[in-house]
């Protein structure tokens, strides 16, 4: 959990937040939006997914995998509920918020297992 929350967790809120920030110093309003919200939901998101599998992995408590899968399911449906009935966010640029963290855990370990080879 510390590892991927300083490697992971805490790289992309600092690049999400720089992000946001540039968007609205440039006055785009829906992209900062967009992109806070997506970013906040996935890390929320993403932390759901670890506890998951730490309790899989540590506690081999599957039933709870379940649970956890659909916390996620639902962190996730907000800003992309909210991003399809307002025009006041980007579904795209909430995508990417939302699924950053993803992306960049795939990377780190794209690096890693490069690394080893």
């Amino acid at each position: 959990m510390v590892l991927l929350r300083h490697r992971v967790i805490r790289p992309v809120l600092i690049g999400l937040g720089v992000c946001v920030c540039a968007c609205l110093g440039i006055r785009q309003w829906v992209w900062g939006l967009s992109l806070a919200s997506g970013g906040i939901c996935g890390a929320v998101g993403f932390w759901v997914f670890v506890r998951a599998q730490e309790t899989v992995v540590a506690q081999r408590h599957y039933g709870r995998f379940f649970a956890y899968f659909l916390a996620r399911l639902v962190v996730y449906a907000f800003p992309i509920g909210y991003a399809a009935a307002s025009p006041m966010m980007s579904m795209p640029i909430t995508l990417l918020g939302l699924f950053s963290y993803n992306a960049y855990l795939i990377a780190v370990l794209i690096v890693k297992a490069r690394r080893g080879l």
